[in-house]
């Protein structure tokens, strides 16, 4: 059925491609500024989104750079179909570009997996720190053979739970609640270790979802509350903070070898100035989606935000999630790993006590169910070498 699917975004795509481009320059050394070399770059995210808005300043960046040589078609909304149809209309060089949550890419290379898992950043200076890295940089671009490059990473924030009526302050709070996730094993087999259902489902239909009582919450960052109105159905948000997930923008292998040096770093530097396009006035957005939200017997549960990791003991093993992180056998760690371990200048240790409410949605893991706990604690074991 997938395959069936994604045949069909890619006709439509190319449909679409066709329809709106001049003949296509093959390479860019033919590039002019009166015929560029047009790059399609499709996403799922709606225009309000802040990563729609800095993907529309990375297509700007790349056009001026590159003096018009190089421009940046965008279609966003999905229009070309899901994240995981558009991403293989990328490998198989239909399409140029898209955005992509970062698990998403853990069918193609392990260790995007990752950033899937909770708490495997400290706080935000830690997530940055991370994805500044060389060694991050260097995993951004060590996926060629797997048929696309990553350009550079946004981000919308930490994701929170927020439910209908229950605030989450344990790992007991969600039991037998369901809760929408995205489509990652990553995050499946997270909310089926806290004892909640996971319900995949589109991020469109989560309001009326919510509305209705076909699920019991959701989990995102704050701007959900106002941007896509779920705050008008969700009556408790819990800082739980649990994951920070980057999308990525990535192109195509094809794509990128039909690049010069020089336009390769076009694209490279127009990412790289925009890292911090939906970064920059984040917590301002946050902080006012607080004031905003709260009343009318709605709450935002501070105590459930992690400070301190709890105690735990890594265990070797577990299934594709505690390969990606842990190391194992996956060779992609070995490129990945430094790039959230090594990046803390405060010698942080991972078995330092921790006793707040956040921090125990972690700890109180079950060790045995899906080896999430395990994977988790070998995230933190590669940022304490």
């Amino acid at each position: 059925m997938r395959t069936g699917r994604t045949l069909v975004g890619a006709a439509l795509a190319a449909l679409l491609l066709a329809a709106c481009a001049p003949a296509p320059i093959e390479d860019s050394t033919a590039a002019t500024a009166e015929h560029p070399m047009v790059l399609s770059l499709a996403h799922s995210l709606g225009d309000t989104h802040p990563t729609s808005k800095a993907i529309k300043e990375f297509a700007e960046q790349v056009q001026e750079d590159s003096g018009g040589r190089l421009t940046v078609e965008i279609f966003g909304s999905g229009v070309l179909g899901s994240e995981t149809e558009v991403i293989e209309q990328v490998m198989a060089g239909v399409l140029d570009m898209t955005r992509v949550a970062s698990p998403g890419l853990g069918s193609y290379e392990e260790g995007f997996l990752t950033f899937g898992l909770p708490y495997v950043f400290e706080d935000e200076e830690h997530f940055y720190a991370a994805m500044d890295s060389p060694q991050m940089r260097e995993f951004f671009g060590s996926t060629q053979k797997a048929g696309f490059v990553g350009l550079t990473y946004y981000t919308s924030g930490a994701r929170s739970f927020y439910t209908r009526g229950t605030p989450v302050r344990q790992p007991q709070d969600l039991n037998g609640l369901k809760i929408r996730v995205q489509d990652f094993r990553s995050q499946i087999e997270l909310m089926e270790a806290l004892g909640g259902t996971p319900v995949v489902m589109a991020f469109g239909d989560v309001y009326t979802a919510l509305q209705t009582g076909i699920i019991d919450g959701a989990e995102s960052n704050e701007t959900a509350l106002t941007n896509s109105n779920h705050g008008e159905v969700a009556k408790e948000f819990s800082y739980t903070r649990h994951t920070m997930i980057p999308d990525m923008l990535v192109i195509s292998t094809d794509t990128w070898q039909r690049l010069t040096d020089a336009d390769r770093e076009v694209a490279d530097e127009g990412g790289a100035r925009l890292d911090a396009g939906p970064q920059g006035g984040l917590a301002h957005r946050h902080r006012g989606v607080d004031s905003r939200w709260q009343g009318d017997g709605r709450h935002l549960c501070r105590g459930c935000r992690p400070r301190r990791l709890p105690q735990r003991n890594p265990a070797a093993g577990g299934p594709v999630l505690a390969r990606a992180s842990a190391g194992g056998a996956d060779p992609a760690h070995h490129r990945f790993g430094p790039g959230i371990g090594g990046c803390r200048g405060d010698g942080i240790d991972p078995r330092q006590d921790g006793d707040d409410d956040g921090a125990r949605l972690v700890g109180g893991l079950p060790a045995d169910r899906h080896g999430v706990s395990r994977a988790v604690s070998g995230v933190h074991a590669v940022r304490a070498r």
